[in-house]
């Protein structure tokens, strides 16, 4: 059999341009981010893999015309994906902020709703005129600031963050990238209704270290995290989090300055409120799920397979993952470019 050479189909958002809303507004957990596409492509490298909207017509190129529309991004989360993936659903199901607590326990899947919009996600059909075995290539996989458009951004908005630099404000927004998250869900051979090759993959394109999916937070960024009778809530994908497994520090006598971080992760503790001890909780069997996500470097241990001319269907995401401690309001104004790649692997089978 003739070696038959490396076959890529790259999928590039080009020009991905995220706008502000008028009202300067959490980022992450009202969902009030105004956050917009301008172009999004997707591209053939190879003819010998094909790539389709509909199961019907294969092209080497889908333009923007051809992808669905996604008039605003906001921060969602992967967070309870367990629960959908052990059912199989045919779409990825991401969960939305937090409204105010009704408890110090936030934890459970029902505290928190399925996000309907402010992200992509697409059903889309690879096919190949031979066996073959995909795998995202990651030489030419990556999201990166842009970083040109972002410094124009920068002067723009300057006046709303008159104690940062121009410097400090283009990094802010340049920061974007690390809380992009590429998703895919790999379903079946379009001449199958079985789900045999069901499997879910998340890529973290700038992973450093893991991401947890619950903690403390600040929702409404007065600078404090949030309380509730007294304690600090624990919100997210959070297990054995009980009132006896808990542990709190002695209550706050004294006023804290407002944290002027800006973010809803980095916040100070208030007078008459008693601390969550994460560390100490943790230790009496409160676990934190992390994201379960692969760097770059680790894109060569996911593949899967392509019958000859047969179609497989499996839906891309990308989506800004709320839990990322890069998820602060700064990413509202940010511009980015992103380039997702398959590659036929080994030469097929």
């Amino acid at each position: 059999m003739n070696k038959k050479r490396l076959a890529a189909a790259g999928i590039v958002a080009l020009g991905l341009m995220l706008t502000s809303s008028i009202v300067f507004t959490v980022a992450w957990y009202n969902g009030a981010s105004n956050l917009s596409v301008n172009s999004f492509n997707v591209r053939l490298a190879d003819k010998e893999l094909e790539i389709s909207t509909d199961d019907i017509e294969f092209k080497e190129i889908l333009t923007e015309d051809d992808l669905e529309k996604v008039e605003r991004y906001k921060p969602v989360s992967s967070a309870f994906s367990s629960e959908w993936i052990n059912s199989k659903e045919l779409k990825p199901q991401f969960v939305e902020g937090y409204s105010d607590p009704m408890s110090n326990i936030v934890t459970s899947r029902g505290d928190v709703n399925i996000a309907e919009n402010g992200f992509f996600s697409q059903t889309l059909y690879l096919k190949c005129n031979s066996i073959a075995k995909v795998s995202f290539d990651k030489e030419n996989t990556y999201v990166k600031p842009d970083v040109e458009k972002n410094e124009e951004v920068a002067t723009k908005i300057a006046h709303k963050y008159p104690n940062l630099t121009h410097e400090q404000i283009v990094e802010n927004l340049n920061n974007i990238v690390n809380s992009l998250r590429i998703s895919l869900l790999v379903l079946n051979d379009t001449d199958s209704e079985s789900l045999d090759d069901y499997t879910y993959k998340i890529i973290d394109p700038t992973k450093q270290g893991t991401t947890k999916l619950g903690g403390v937070l600040d929702t409404d960024l007065d600078g404090y995290y949030d309380s509730f009778d007294n304690k600090e809530v624990i919100y997210g994908e959070v297990y054995n989090a009980t009132d006896s497994t808990l542990v709190y520090d002695e209550e706050i006598t004294s006023d804290e300055s407002a944290s002027t971080s800006n973010s809803q992760f980095d916040a100070s503790h208030q007078k008459g409120v008693r601390p969550l001890n994460l560390d100490a909780s943790k230790n009496g069997g409160v676990e934190i799920a992390t994201e379960e996500s692969l760097s770059l470097d680790e894109l060569d241990d996911f593949s899967f397979d392509l019958q000859a001319d047969v179609s497989k269907k499996i839906v891309l995401s990308l989506y800004i993952e709320g839990w990322d401690l890069d998820s602060v309001n700064y990413t509202m104004y940010s511009r980015f470019l992103t380039n997702i790649t398959f590659k036929l692997a080994d030469g097929g089978k």
